[in-house]
């Protein structure tokens, strides 16, 4: 089973702590039982200088035999001091009246030719206790040879304070580690609050329902970099959905009527058995056909422009001689319609931009201003620099049919004003060139005067040094 990401971190942070708090348990305690201890066996030491000093051990005087009366914690009553002085010899010198006859343990093998010692032993009324022993060097015609002075006191009690300390700094530190764990899980679960809501809200994103993005206010700093990026890709998504979706719509509402129209010609064709009329019929499916590839092409390179799948290849473009060019294919398409073209542009104009898209929107322009402008109209084309000392593309022609309410829809998918279908002209060309101009940070403006005359800018191209702008057409 996987764990959240608060059970994680609540786990690792506990282990943690619970690490932490028992080095520091054992670090405390240890030094607890050395402080205890140490003072014991400094008090030990201290007493058995005292009554080594008392009794004269070492100095050759006698030993006393009544040392109780000053140090009543050793008289007969007493059961928790203790002392006793041995000879060379092993014989007992002296006992405390507490010891009730009974030696200690003899300190000579203990001792192993050390001065000192300090050491655990049993007690003459059976507890636990320790002792401290200390040999003395007597003089050379001393038959005693040295002198071995003890001194034991009872540790039980030392040792029940010990525990006691022991078992409360451990249930203090088991308290502590408790409380720790509420406050760290309580802290953990506030501080991901804001990385569970972003979890939930991610989880109920339908990518079929409406576009959403997260609510980024009161997030902390550290997840708004991610909560953005998330966002943006989320605006990506519903975008790409979007042009699917639309892709689709568009593709079905414009090849409805061609594919209905190819049925209906392959459907007579076969009923009429005439050579010459399927001949009729085959051509007329082929110009359908034609319509049906045209709208597909400008679909796909429109889904593309949007989805930012084509990106720009900026080149030094000679944008007159690029109008030129259309101009010189379309002459057979105007004179057909009796159109002539006035116009305005310089011999050369360099500019930095696309020359493939910039071809393809000046040739949807000016086809659009042939097909559309009335039979016998003049269709004005100039190359000029603008107000921003940009160079511009400006075509502009009669548009009887169009009106100022139609401006805000002129340039839409589809959109044909109320001009009738026309195989030509799917409705498609400005929303291409509108989308091939924005992918160049071009800017194309659609404008109508008061002469209904429809002008279509091409402009903020930026002109290369040395531009010449002298001569024209």
């Amino acid at each position: 089973m996987r764990l959240s990401l608060v059970d994680q971190l609540s786990v690792l942070l506990t282990v943690l702590l619970g690490v932490i708090l028992s080095a520091l348990f054992w670090f405390v305690d240890v030094r607890i039982d050395a402080e205890l201890y140490g003072r014991f066996d400094r008090g030990l030491h201290s007493r058995l200088n005292l009554l080594a000093n008392m009794q004269g051990v070492g100095s050759g005087s006698p030993v006393p035999t009544r040392l109780e009366r000053w140090l009543p914690e050793y008289a007969e009553h007493g059961h928790t001091a203790f002392y006793q002085v041995w000879d060379a010899h092993g014989f007992t010198v002296e006992r405390s009246e507490s010891s009730d006859g009974r030696d200690l343990p003899a300190p000579s093998q203990l001792l192993a030719g050390a001065p000192a010692k300090l050491y655990d032993v049993q007690l003459p009324d059976g507890h636990r206790g320790r002792a401290a022993v200390r040999r003395f060097d007597l003089p050379a015609d001393d038959p005693r040879g040295s002198l071995y002075l003890m001194i034991a006191e009872e540790r039980e009690p030392l040792d029940a304070l010990e525990r006691s300390l022991h078992f409360a700094l451990l249930g203090g530190t088991a308290l502590a580690l408790l409380l720790a764990i509420i406050v760290l899980r309580w802290a953990v679960v506030r501080t991901l609050a804001p990385l569970q809501r972003l979890g939930e809200a991610a989880s109920d994103i339908d990518p079929d329902g409406q576009p959403v993005t997260l609510h980024t206010q009161g997030l902390p700093k550290d997840l708004l970099p991610m909560a953005s990026k998330f966002n943006m890709l989320l605006e990506r998504l519903f975008a790409t959905i979007a042009r699917e979706r639309r892709f689709a719509r568009d593709l079905a509402h414009e090849l409805r009527t061609p594919m209905a129209e190819t049925r209906a010609i392959a459907e007579v064709a076969l009923l009429t058995g005439d050579h010459e009329a399927l001949r009729n019929s085959l051509s007329e499916i082929g110009k359908v056909s034609a319509e049906m590839e045209r709208v597909v092409e400008t679909l796909l390179a429109l889904a593309r422009q949007e989805a930012g799948l084509d990106s720009p290849a900026v080149e030094p473009v000679e944008l007159a001689g690029l109008v030129a060019g259309q101009l010189r294919r379309l002459t057979e398409a105007a004179q057909s319609r009796q159109i002539t073209f006035q116009v305005a542009m310089p011999h050369e104009a360099w500019v930095l931009a696309d020359a493939a898209a910039c071809e393809r929107i000046i040739a949807n322009v000016l086809g659009n201003a042939v097909a559309h402008a009335p039979v016998g109209d003049t269709v004005a084309v100039r190359v000029l620099h603008d107000e921003a000392a940009q160079i511009a593309v400006s075509v502009s022609n009669a548009a009887p049919g169009l009106r100022v309410q139609d401006m805000t829809q002129l340039g839409e998918r589809f959109y044909r004003g109320e001009a009738p279908p026309d195989r030509q002209h799917a409705g498609l060309g400005l929303a291409l060139a509108q989308a091939l101009a924005k992918a160049q940070g071009l800017r194309l403006l659609l404008e109508l005067d008061d002469a209904s005359r429809l002008r279509v800018t091409l402009g903020g191209f930026a002109p290369l040094p040395g531009d010449d702008e002298s001569g024209s057409y």
